[in-house]
């Protein structure tokens, strides 16, 4: 609701011919906040509208714009923006975000048909955690690499990177992880053999880490496929 009404104080400045350097300061950081509450309720449109209009008001080279850049590239789900924000993410020394956001690049390119270049993407997105501290943007770039990599069809490969995350986000208590890893996992062991009915006790437990996560987007798939076995 403050993110509407300084949006709706902005336009009506601008309309009038006002200055909005007085409400651009504490525009951005409100619809900054609203951007993550409307992540953190899985509303992607909402998050990407309301981070936009934060990256508008957000000065070049201020501290916290990298971040921002990739709050807003993740929720908008766009190549350029994604690159956009790898690039500044490095340029601050933000590797893991920016592994992140090169994590999602690949996927991009898996969804474009690009086998060879989201497989490329993924190994870039690896170097930029290769031998940090444990951590989420690790878990997730090895979690997109299994994916990626059952994918391309190689299951039993996939399957040992799977378990090797899945082990790592155990660790960081991660039950979000913990699902999509499980889920793939489980696709990868059925199409590595359909008749490892182990698949199934993967799969019924990514459900119930996704249901526990409250994670819509990986109940949604993990139950998508266990009905296919």
């Amino acid at each position: 609701m403050l993110a509407h009404h300084y949006l709706s104080a902005l336009e009506f400045a601008r309309a009038s011919g006002q200055p909005t350097d007085a409400l651009a300061g504490s525009a951005r950081i409100a619809l900054r906040e609203a951007g993550d509450r409307a992540w953190a309720l899985h509303a992607r449109e909402a998050a990407e509208r309301f981070y936009g209009a934060a990256v508008e008001l957000w000065p070049e080279g201020e501290d916290g714009r990298a971040e921002l850049l990739f709050r807003y590239a993740r929720a908008a789900y766009e190549e350029d923006a994604l690159a956009e924000a790898r690039d500044t993410l490095l340029a601050v020394g933000d590797r893991e975000s920016a592994a992140e956001a090169e994590a999602l690049r690949a996927r991009r390119s898996w969804d474009a048909g690009r086998t060879a270049e989201a497989l490329e993407r993924i190994e870039l997105a690896s170097t930029f955690v290769e031998g940090g501290a444990l951590s989420r943007a690790q878990v997730h770039v090895l979690a997109e690499r299994a994916r990626l990599t059952m994918f391309a069809g190689s299951n039993t490969q996939a399957i040992a990177l799977g378990r090797h995350a899945l082990h790592l986000a155990e660790e960081l208590g991660d039950e979000e992880q913990q699902s999509e890893l499980l889920n793939t996992i489980g696709v990868a062991r059925t199409m590595a053999d359909d008749t490892d009915r182990r698949a199934l006790d993967d799969l019924e437990r990514s459900v119930a880490l996704a249901r526990s996560a409250g994670s819509p987007e990986a109940l949604t798939r993990t139950l998508f496929n266990l009905g296919q076995i």
